[in-house]
C-alpha cells in the first residue's frame, strides 16, 4: 500500500514539487508535464479499487491454475483479470470524475497546452 503515501501530502505541495522537478527536464508548462502531474496525482485513485478487487481473488483458484500448469502471466490473464472488472471500472470512474474537474494541475503544469474543462470553468468564473 505504499502507493497511497503521496495522497497524504497536499495537492498544491505535490504540484509545486513536480514543477521544480519538471523545469530542469524541460517538461514544465507543456502537455507532457501535465500528463506526468495527472498520472502522479490520480494513479493511487486507480490502483486502490483494482488492488481491492484483486485481493478478493480466492487463493485456491490461483493454486488450481498453478497445478494445471499455468505460468504466472497466464494466471494473471485467465484467472485474476476476469474477476477484477468491477475494480477496474470503479477506478476508471473515480479517476475520470476527479480529473474532469481538476484545475490546479493544468493551471500550474500545463501552461497554454493543458486547458481542461475544470481549468476552463475556473478561468471563466475568476
Amino acid at each position: 500500500m505504499a502507493f497511497n503515501v503521496p495522497m497524504l501530502v497536499n495537492l498544491l505541495l505535490k504540484t509545486y514539487a513536480l514543477l521544480s522537478i519538471l523545469q530542469p527536464l524541460g517538461l514544465a508548462y507543456s502537455f507532457k508535464g501535465l500528463m506526468v502531474g495527472m498520472v502522479y496525482e490520480y494513479l493511487p485513485l486507480m490502483l486502490m479499487p483494482i488492488y481491492a478487487s484483486m485481493a478478493r481473488v480466492n487463493p485456491r483458484l490461483l493454486e488450481a491454475a498453478e497445478v494445471l500448469g499455468a505460468r504466472p502471466l497466464a494466471k494473471l490473464v485467465k484467472v485474476v483479470l476476469p474477476i477484477s472488472p468491477p475494480g477496474i471500472a470503479s477506478g476508471a470512474v473515480l479517476v475520470y470524475l476527479t480529473s474532469f474537474a481538476d484545475f490546479v494541475i493544468p493551471a500550474m503544469l500545463g501552461g497554454v497546452e493543458g486547458y481542461t474543462i475544470g481549468y476552463l470553468t475556473w478561468d471563466l468564473f475568476l
